[in-house]
């Protein structure tokens, strides 16, 4: 089965290659040059220099083509697929409750239970 992306309308990522000083505020200023209507939203939790960006509906596409005209700065954009970051929340939660699992605690059953749910949270329903 093909991976089917749950899009956030009028959201974008963009990453960075070069952020001038002062990094802090490079993120806030720069796409809302490049592209009218773009509205800063926050840091990317996924990726270090990746930050979200609301743009128009319907001009997502648009949006991170012309940001990656911008190749000095602009390392790669693209539309910020939800279900992309339910993934890695689950196989982040997975790893903890593998990395905490011991065959001599008293509980060891309920966790393997957790990380079988979450496993079957991954999967796409076919």
């Amino acid at each position: 089965m093909e991976y089917e992306p749950e899009y956030s309308e009028g959201e974008i990522l963009v990453g960075y290659r070069n952020m001038v000083e002062p990094r802090e505020n490079f993120p806030q200023h720069f796409v809302p040059i490049f592209f009218e209507g773009a509205e800063y939203v926050g840091p990317w939790i996924y990726g270090e220099d990746v930050f979200i960006y609301r743009v128009p509906v319907g001009q997502e596409d648009y949006a991170c083509s012309e940001l990656l005209k911008q190749d000095e700065f602009v390392d790669w954009t693209g539309k910020r697929d939800f279900k992309q970051e339910i993934f890695w929340n689950l196989a982040k939660k997975i790893g903890e409750v593998l990395k905490d699992l011991n065959p001599r605690d008293p509980e060891v059953n309920k966790k393997l239970e957790a990380i079988v749910n979450c496993a079957k949270d991954l999967q796409d329903p076919i």
